[in-house]
Order: structure tokens, then sequence, then C-alpha cells
């Protein structure tokens, strides 16, 4: 009878260890996240509604307006949608539009 009573003494134990071990865990996971209210303010709220045409229409209209914002490739007048761009003479380039008209062969400079 003993026997039974250590090995549920020490599977409740253990059971309580690793349960304190998670809630502490969880805790020093929440403890160091950003408060709600920061997250809210620094995401762009999206309105739902019943009719998902009209969530469509809303959503694409506004990607087009921030499209719009973008500058535009002196090239192929298409917004630059990368986190960098190139700056030539005073000219905008995208990345694909900058090594289409820059980069060269050397084989096409030797004799």
């Amino acid at each position: 009878m003993k026997k039974k009573n250590v090995k549920l003494a020490d599977k409740v134990g253990k059971i309580c260890f690793i349960t304190l071990a998670i809630l502490f865990f969880g805790f020093c996971v929440f403890a160091t996240a950003e408060p709600r209210e920061n997250y809210e303010k620094e995401t762009e709220t999206m309105y739902i509604t019943d009719d998902p045409v009209l969530d469509a229409a809303r959503y694409y209209g506004e990607q087009d307006e921030a499209l719009e914002k973008l500058p535009k490739c002196s090239h192929c007048d298409e917004p630059i949608q990368d986190d960098h761009l190139y700056e030539i003479n005073g000219e905008l380039f995208c990345e694909e539009c900058m090594w289409e008209c820059f980069k060269k062969n050397i084989e096409d400079y030797i004799g």
C-alpha cells in the first residue's frame, strides 16, 4: 500500500511541478509582450461586413490608394514595392529595371 501512495505522490508532485513551470513560462511570455492597446494602434483595422463583395472592393481600393503613394520607376512606370530603389541622375529605378537597363556583359565590350 505504501508503494502505491509513494508512486501516486511522485506523480502528483511531477504534475504540480509541470503545471507550475508552464504557468511560470507562460507568464514570462505574456509579461514581455507589448500591451494590446499599442498593438491595435499600429495595425490597420479591417472592416468586415456581411457583404464579401463590398469587403473585397474596399480592400482592393485601399490597396490601390497605397500603391499610388509609392514612388514609380522611371523605366517601367510601375510603383516600386521593394524595400529599396535605385536613383541614378535623379531618376528612380526598381531593381528589375536597374538590372535590365544598366547590367552589361564584359564580353560585349571586349575587342
